[in-house]
């Protein structure tokens, strides 16, 4: 990897290998690899590209792994105005009981057929109920108990497909003035303790918390 300045960015790889400077050689000090999804890095509003796929086989005699990619003869194109995306949701927190009805804001939602319309929130889907151009309206469904992974959002259209959801994310959360986040019993007192296990959102609703005794 090539020195630069700290105000440069650094090039663009798939990896970056990093070496020390002590001393007279230069000893490898390890390897970053970037895996995702390869995208293109401009402002550019439309793409057109040749589809094609790639297959892999192993030598018999090396026992290496072998590439090898076959042009399908089909042309893609990309348009951003094509393309429906998010623009804000509202709210962004729900209670994990779910039943309640979630806006997302954007542009470019083709006005039809609710039924072509799928949104879903870690995997629970959100029954889609009113539709314009630039708002979608679903009912969340339950989903209760602790969720290990990143908040969730799949949201697609027939014969349109994946709607550009610029990071934004719907997060099912326990509330804290809700009596069924503590079992249905009383709600934290001075003096008590509260456990908050892994992939539980807790959300603070309330003005003035208790004095606890650990949390």
């Amino acid at each position: 990897m090539k020195d630069t300045n700290e105000d440069q960015l650094l090039p663009k790889f798939s990896s970056y290998r990093l070496f020390s400077k002590q001393g007279q050689g230069c000893d490898d000090l390890g390897e970053i690899r970037l895996i995702g999804h390869e995208v293109i890095d401009d402002s550019n509003t439309e793409y057109t590209c040749e589809t094609s796929v790639k297959s892999f086989t192993i030598d018999a005699t090396s026992g290496e792994r072998v590439s090898a990619s076959l042009d399908l003869g089909v042309t893609v194109s990309y348009q951003t105005t094509l393309t429906p995306r998010l623009l804000d949701i509202s709210p962004r927190y729900g209670a994990v009981e779910g039943n309640e009805p979630i806006k997302f804001m954007g542009e470019g939602f083709p006005v039809g057929n609710l039924a072509d319309y799928t949104i879903k929130l870690d995997d629970r889907e959100c029954t889609v109920t009113a539709v314009t151009a630039t708002q979608v309206t679903c009912t969340t469904a339950p989903r209760i108990g602790a969720w290990t992974e990143d908040p969730k959002l799949e949201f697609s259209i027939a014969g349109v497909g994946n709607v550009a959801a610029q990071g934004l994310v719907f997060r099912y959360c326990s509330a804290w003035s809700q009596e069924s986040t503590w079992g249905y019993l009383f709600l934290p007192v001075d003096g008590e303790s509260v456990a908050v296990p892994k992939g539980l959102c807790l959300l603070v609703d309330i003005d003035k918390s208790p004095k606890l005794k650990l949390v």
